[in-house]
């Protein structure tokens, strides 16, 4: 007699589901993937900002007395973030170490005791370069004020809030004449049509003076490379924002903000830096008294030149730096690497030329944009044009009704019979 093979029943109730996103199978590490990626080309905090207030509060709260009333401002609380963040990276990844040596691919709370224990009591894992608010505190060859934060990986001039001025400036001066600087920035915020200012890109010869020129003092000695995030109308414009140009000083000009710059920029070009998801650079070149400024803003790592100035005479012995400013608009201005190169020109008939004592000067200026006053503010105070309002208001209403009483007399007279 034949084995027959009796097939189990299906429970009904069980349903397997297939998750599918576009006709493809969902994934779910695939998310997690797109998450990472994408924290590690952002700069935004892993923590919301919000959350991490509340913990702030909750532990001042705590800590408070009854005749002390403790506040802290808000730098200090992005300055606790960071470390914050710094010290949970750090312990992850060393808990990622202990997994991988266990053979593991998952980290499991054993891996976080083993890190916590070999650290030992008290290691807080404060990393070597820690996180400064600004406060005009030197570092190696460097000098930062205002609202300046100093991170392992980046300096940020200004945050994302109202009324932020910041600066870092080089303590050693720039000795050789022919040079050329390259810096790797992020500009980047939560406003989508609105934000500014924008920072300056400085080789001056007096630094860490706080001014309005984007958090630098006007009437400067020197040149600006100027990222202009923020269109004043001020006058039509002939280009759009954001806007990169230079400015050459001999400490007699004025740099107008009402138009942006225009009546003393050399030259300039429209340059889409802000809220990109990968680097940005730009360059500064100066050879031979030739003055070029070029970007790589798309991803091509290859530099594309902005604009060219022949004629700029630039003295040796100034200083290099970077300021920004914030006023009802913000953004993130962030500085991650600043590198300059001495350029060797053999053949240049004036190398040995000193230029320690002349005074900086351009042969050409693009020709500027006239300036537009601001219309006068009215005399009137809104009660008086209320009233005036009021009084018209009323004499036209006056009018009409005369019209119509004028209208039916007259119609009157017009259908009058005699008998």
């Amino acid at each position: 007699m034949g084995r027959v093979k009796n097939n189990p029943k299906k429970n009904e109730n069980h349903k397997t589901t297939v998750c599918t996103i576009s006709g493809k199978m969902f994934r779910p590490h695939r998310n997690v993937i797109k998450t990472i990626k994408r924290l590690q080309r952002s700069l935004e905090h892993c923590i919301p900002k919000t959350s991490f207030y509340r913990v702030i509060r909750e532990i001042l709260q705590n800590q408070r007395t009854h005749t002390t009333d403790l506040r802290i401002q808000s730098s200090a609380i992005q300055a606790l973030q960071e470390a914050a963040e710094i010290y949970l990276v750090g312990l992850f990844e060393d808990s990622t170490l202990c997994a991988a040596h266990a053979r593991r691919i998952t980290v499991r709370p054993d891996d976080f005791k083993l890190v916590l224990t070999i650290r030992g009591p008290g290691d807080v894992r404060i990393p070597p370069d820690p996180i400064l608010p600004g406060s005009g505190i030197e570092i190696p060859f460097w000098q930062f004020s205002g609202s300046t934060i100093v991170t392992p990986n980046y300096i940020r001039l200004t945050s994302d809030l109202q009324s932020k001025v910041g600066a870092i400036w080089n303590s050693v001066p720039v000795n050789v004449r022919n040079w050329e600087l390259q810096v790797h920035f992020k500009v980047h915020g939560k406003g989508k049509d609105l934000f500014g200012d924008g920072f300056v890109i400085w080789y001056a010869k007096d630094r860490m003076r706080e001014g309005p020129v984007f958090g630098n003092n006007d009437f400067f000695q020197g040149l600006a490379i100027i990222l202009d995030t923020y269109s004043n109308h001020n006058g039509p414009h002939n280009h759009q924002h954001p806007y990169i140009s230079a400015m050459v000083n001999n400490g007699t000009l004025h740099y107008d903000h009402d138009r942006d710059g225009t009546h003393t920029q050399l030259a300039g070009c429209e340059a889409k830096f802000r809220n990109l998801d990968y680097d940005t650079h730009i360059a500064v070149r100066y050879e031979k008294d030739i003055l070029t400024v070029s970007t790589d803003i798309e991803n091509k790592a290859a530099w594309k030149e902005c604009f060219q100035v022949k004629g700029v005479k630039l003295p040796t012995g100034y200083y290099l730096g970077a300021s920004a400013t914030t006023g009802d608009l913000s953004d993130n201005h962030d500085i991650m690497s600043v590198r300059l190169f001495e350029l060797d020109m053999p053949d240049d008939p004036q190398g040995d030329e000193d230029r320690s004592n002349i005074l900086p000067s351009a042969t050409f200026f693009e020709p500027p944009r006239d300036h537009v006053e601001d219309p006068k503010p009215s005399s009137l105070s809104g009660v008086k044009v209320f009233l005036l309002m009021l009084i018209g208001s009323i004499a036209v209403v006056a009018c009409v009704v005369l019209g119509i009483m004028f209208y039916q007399k007259h119609q009157e007279k017009k259908n009058k019979r005699f008998y």
